[in-house]
C-alpha cells in the first residue's frame, strides 16, 4: 500500500515547536531532578516550603523561588538546601499549569500557561508568603520566565516595597531569539497559533523576541528604586539569546549588576541554560547576589567557589 508522506509544512512546524520548547524541557536533563524524582522530592527531603524553617536574624527575608517554562520549583532543591544551611528559608510555587497542551500529560512540567495569568498566581503566592511569615519583604530567585514574573510583581503590580533583592539566572526579560530561530518561529506562530501553542505552550511562544506579549512586558521598567538586582547569564546559554535579553536596565535608585557568570567564575567550565538552577557556580553566585554590598559589582574568588 502506498503511503502519503507528511506535508513539509507540518514537519517543519513540529520541528520548530519542538525546538521552541526544547530549551525549557531540557530542565529534565541528567543534571536536574528527573520527572519522577521531581514529583516525590518533597517526601525525600526538599526544604522548599519547609514549615519548620526559621530564618536567621541575618537573613530575615523569605526567599521566593520562581521556576522557568516547562519546569518546576524542585529543580532548585540543591540551592534551597544550601541557602537553608546559610540561614535562609525558601518558598516556591509550581505556577502556570496549562491544561490543554502536549506538555500537560507530564505532571511535573509547569510554567506553560499565559504569562499574565501566571503573574496573578505568582503575586498571590508572594503576598501569602509575606502574610504567613510576617516578613516585611521577600527576596526572589528566578530562572528565565521566573524573572519576568518577578518583574511583573515589582514593576507592573507596584510591589517594590515588598521586595529587597532579585537574583536571576538566564532571565528572559526581553524575549529570546532562540539562538537565531526566533524570527522563523514567530512566523509559524502567526500562521498556526493553536498548533504551536499546543506543542510548545502558550508561555513559550509568548517569550519569543518580537511577540506582542514581550512588547507589552517591555513597556514596563525592568527595575524599581530601592531593589537590588543581580542577573547571572552565560554565553553558553543557547535558550535565552542574546545575553542582553537577560540584562536588567536600571532606573534611578535601583542597584543592578548584570554578570557573565562564566567569565567571572567559570571560564573553563560551560554553564548551560538547563543546568543553571543546580549548577555549583550559579548556586554560589546566587548567595553572592543575595548578600553582596550594593557597591560591589564583581564577586571574589571566594564568592565564586563551587559548592562541595
Amino acid at each position: 500500500m502506498r503511503t502519503t508522506p507528511p506535508h513539509p509544512a507540518f514537519v517543519a512546524t513540529l520541528a520548530a515547536v519542538t525546538l521552541l520548547a526544547g530549551g525549557a524541557v531540557a530542565g529534565a536533563s541528567s543534571s536536574s531532578p528527573s520527572l519522577g524524582s521531581a514529583l516525590s522530592s518533597l517526601a525525600s527531603g526538599s526544604v522548599i516550603n519547609d514549615p519548620s524553617c526559621l530564618p536567621s536574624s541575618a537573613h530575615p527575608h523569605p526567599v521566593v523561588i520562581l521556576h522557568g517554562t516547562s519546569a518546576n520549583m524542585w529543580e532548585f532543591n540543591k540551592l534551597a538546601r544550601y541557602l537553608k544551611d546559610e540561614g535562609y528559608c525558601s518558598y516556591g510555587i509550581n505556577y502556570g499549569k496549562e491544561p490543554l497542551t502536549a506538555q500537560a500529560i507530564v505532571p511535573s512540567l509547569y510554567g506553560t500557561a499565559d504569562l499574565n495569568s501566571s503573574s496573578e498566581e505568582v503575586a498571590g503566592f508572594i503576598d501569602n508568603v509575606l502574610e504567613q511569615s510576617g516578613a516585611e519583604k521577600v527576596d526572589i530567585v528566578a530562572h528565565p520566565q521566573g524573572a519576568l514574573q518577578a518583574k511583573n510583581y515589582i514593576s507592573r503590580f507596584g510591589n517594590a516595597d515588598k521586595v529587597d533583592r532579585v537574583v536571576t539566572m538566564g532571565a528572559s526579560l526581553h524575549g529570546t531569539t532562540l539562538n537565531g530561530s526566533g524570527d522563523f518561529l514567530l512566523k509559524l506562530v502567526t500562521a498556526m497559533p493553536s498548533l504551536t501553542a499546543f506543542f510548545a505552550s502558550t508561555a513559550a511562544i509568548q517569550q519569543l523576541a518580537g511577540s506582542a506579549t514581550m512588547a507589552e512586558a517591555n513597556s514596563f521598567p525592568d527595575t524599581a528604586a530601592g531593589v537590588t538586582y543581580t542577573s547571572l547569564f552565560s554565553p553558553n546559554d543557547t535558550t535565552v539569546t542574546p545575553n542582553s535579553a537577560s540584562y536588567f536596565s536600571p532606573v534611578p535608585g535601583a542597584n543592578v549588576v548584570n554578570l557573565d557568570a562564566e567569565a567571572a567564575c567559570s571560564p573553563d567550565t560551560p554553564i548551560t541554560h538547563p543546568d543553571m538552577p543546580a549548577h555549583p557556580t550559579i548556586v554560589a553566585l546566587t548567595k553572592w547576589g543575595l548578600e553582596r554590598p550594593t557597591d560591589e559589582v564583581l564577586p571574589s574568588a571566594e564568592d565564586c567557589a563551587p559548592l562541595a
